[in-house]
């Protein structure tokens, strides 16, 4: 047994800030490339981890698109993307959601539903789609009853499950108590491969690079190949798409250096006006007086003067203060 993986592919007909005109054909390019791996590879299937379009409505030209180039002699199953729905349960998907609707009434996408297990030569293998509106369902969704009854069990969840702490909110791989063996991840747009005890978390990144940071810019999209057979258990191998274009092709290098030197500046700009402040909050009217008189050359007496009043102003007020106790 052996299927092709594949997750948010985020298609859509606008272009991301950074990204060339020829954006959807690009992407467009590598999904036909997917197919290709997975004719190639005489694979059983393809999985989607979520996140197949950019958002809950897509353009029509858009569904066409992903839609004619579906082989509908592969089987392809689909977990729901945060990006694919409005809804919060599985009936709710195809009312908010036309572009997994159409995919899904057409037969060209199957959108899970439940837990199902496929029986080769093989083995009994177990498979679950963790939807992104389950999240909800907490640690319940990294745990199989009766794991004995099958010979492997795999899961695919749409959640921002990560191998290293990140600065927003994730499920770190190392936390999460599960016994299946192979858990495949989305949402979450770059690759990682890391082992917890016996299970094997693995995300090869989002097929389409949608932002200027360099983790994301200058990877190369690819694919997993899972693999099963009786002697060697399950084996993942990660496949780079040729397809893909050379990110100083994809990206409008010029447009990403222009944004930052002006982000430079807003850097300066903002350190130069919280100096000012700290400044401000630290004010002194000895000082300041001191200044002036040095800049203008003010008579000594003056500031003699000036500096009296001051104290004298002082020493009133705190002795208000004192009696307002």
């Amino acid at each position: 047994m052996q299927f092709i993986y594949v997750t948010d592919t985020h298609f859509t007909h606008a272009i991301p800030k950074y990204r060339t005109t020829k954006f959807l054909p690009q992407i467009l390019k590598k999904w036909d490339e997917v197919f290709e791996i997975a004719r190639k590879e005489r694979v059983d299937f393809i999985m989607h981890g979520g996140d197949i379009f950019h958002n809950n409505e897509p353009n029509t030209y858009v569904v066409n698109e992903v839609m004619k180039r579906v082989d509908k002699d592969i089987p392809f199953y689909l977990a729901v993307g945060n990006h694919d729905h409005k809804g919060d349960n599985y009936e709710s998907i195809f009312e908010s959601s036309p572009g997994i609707g159409i995919l899904h009434c057409g037969e060209k996408i199957k959108v899970v539903k439940d837990d199902f297990n496929l029986k080769f030569e093989e083995g009994n293998i177990l498979f679950r789609t963790s939807h992104y509106y389950e999240k909800a369902l907490g640690n319940a969704r990294f745990q199989i009853k009766d794991r004995e009854k099958y010979d492997s069990c795999i899961l695919v969840c749409h959640d921002t499950i990560v191998n290293e702490p990140e600065k927003f909110k994730h499920l770190l791989a190392s936390d999460i108590k599960t016994n299946f063996d192979l858990i495949l991840c989305g949402h979450y747009h770059y690759p990682f491969r890391t082992q917890v005890g016996k299970t094997l978390f693995v995300n090869p990144g989002s097929m389409t690079r949608l932002t200027k940071a360099d983790r994301d810019m200058k990877r190369t999209p690819q694919v997993l190949l899972v693999s099963y057979d009786f002697e060697s258990l399950l084996q993942v191998k990660e496949i780079k798409l040729k397809s893909a274009t050379p990110w100083k092709e994809a990206f409008i290098i010029d447009r990403i250096k222009e944004d930052e030197e002006d982000e430079e500046e807003l850097k300066v700009a903002e350190e130069f006006t919280d100096s000012i402040k700290k400044k401000a909050s630290s004010f002194d009217i000895i000082e300041a007086i001191d200044y002036v008189a040095s800049e203008k050359k003010v008579e000594p007496v003056v500031v003699e003067t000036c500096k009296k009043y001051i104290n004298t102003v002082r020493e009133n007020d705190n002795g208000k203060n004192k009696n307002n106790r």
